[in-house]
């Protein structure tokens, strides 16, 4: 017959047995979760537009978890997208603050700062867009959103020089194309408008901006009443690159049909 445990190894063995069930306890408690997985599933929700829904997921990331910061991102853009603007200022600082991701930096930077432009907080927006480029040179992005910040401002010949700027870094940028045409034609600048338009459509003939590139150069190809009010109210006038180009264009000689064309196709533009 086994003798019966004596009260300290009784007391030993329950111990022992304690721990080997804790960590099972502490499983079920705390689920480990595929953050990667989560991070795609939030994603596609995104892309959906089902915001809300990829938020939850987003959520679910642990603040100790290493795609906490892109979590927070996700979270962020979620919230710009449907226009909470307040929520998505919050969770970009939140992302920048927790600097678990580097790589993930400069699109929080460029949230918050879309986000406050899209409040009214203009001179913050552009602050945050000065840090961030401060901090990350090379990253386009923030220079067109800085000039696209610029021309709501009405700041033409600002918004002119960062989109330049965008395009030395990245000349495929082609939403900064078309927003350089439409600074310059702000000013009254038609032929490096009328270049700019054309180079956006050469990069994307189908893109969102299309409509307003032909209709702009529709407009200068007919010297358009329009064209005309620009051309009034610019304060300098055009170098000599560009002057007798101008003079071409305003004369609508290309209209004429006794106009020689070079080409067989037979466009104003």
């Amino acid at each position: 017959m086994q003798k019966p445990l004596s009260r300290p190894a009784l007391l030993l063995a329950l111990i022992l047995s304690a721990g080997a069930l804790s960590p099972a306890v502490a499983q079920d408690n705390n689920p480990l979760i595929n953050s990667g997985a989560l991070l795609e599933k939030a994603s596609s929700l995104y892309d959906s537009g089902a915001y809300k829904q990829a938020i939850h997921l987003y959520q679910q990331v642990d603040r100790n978890d290493t795609n906490y910061a892109r979590a927070l991102y996700g979270i962020a853009l979620c919230y710009e997208e449907d226009s909470v603007f307040d929520q998505a200022i919050h969770y970009s600082q939140l992302g920048l603050t927790a600097g678990n991701d580097p790589l993930r930096e400069p699109d929080l930077y460029n949230v918050y700062a879309n986000s406050l432009k899209a409040s009214g907080q203009m001179e913050r927006a552009l602050r945050v867009f000065d840090s961030a480029i401060h901090k990350y040179p090379a990253y386009s992005l923030l220079y067109l959103n800085k000039g696209t910040a610029l021309y709501t401002m009405k700041r033409f010949p600002e918004a002119e020089a960062v989109f330049k700027q965008a395009l030395m870094i990245d000349p495929y940028s082609y939403s900064s194309h078309f927003k350089l045409g439409m600074v310059a034609m702000e000013q009254g600048k038609m032929v490096p408008a009328f270049l700019s338009f054309i180079g956006y459509l050469l990069m994307t003939p189908e893109g969102r901006f299309q409509p307003g590139c032909i209709t702009m150069l529709k407009a200068i190809a007919h010297n358009e009443d329009n064209i005309q009010e620009y051309l009034a109210k610019r304060k300098e006038t055009p170098s000599e690159n560009y002057q007798l180009l101008e003079e071409i264009i305003q004369s609508k000689i290309a209209l004429d049909p006794n106009y020689k064309l070079l080409i067989r196709l037979d466009d104003p533009i």
